[in-house]
């Protein structure tokens, strides 16, 4: 929270657990998250939507539950890899992942 010019986290294979906290959403500069490879679970907060910098987000190989947040597609216009393979989310690929006109990988592979 106050690293407010942090551009990039690289916390990945870590062995992390718990929740995302919700503070990271106050990252604004935030262009890189990697937390693939964890253990990481709950669903993916909607804090991150204030982090419009992001063009990379890694959150692969996790305990992700829920449906995937209709708001990257709203909130993130400059993602261009999302990374979300390998974990417990559900449901239908939101259509507002279409506004996503810089995206080049969408990876959500082997969930449910």
């Amino acid at each position: 929270m106050y690293w407010s010019s942090l551009e990039m986290i690289k916390l990945g294979n870590d062995n992390l657990t718990g929740e995302i906290l919700s503070s990271m959403g106050t990252l604004h500069n935030l262009k890189s998250l990697h937390l693939r490879n964890n253990s990481l679970s709950g669903q993916i907060p909607i804090s991150l939507q204030n982090c419009t910098a992001s063009s990379v987000i890694d959150l692969s190989l996790s305990k992700f539950l829920g449906s995937i947040p209709t708001w990257i597609g709203v909130s993130l216009s400059n993602l261009r890899i999302l990374g979300l393979h390998s974990n417990k989310l559900s449901g239908h690929i939101p259509f507002e992942f279409c506004r996503l006109t810089l995206l080049q990988v969408l990876d959500i592979a082997h969930n449910n």
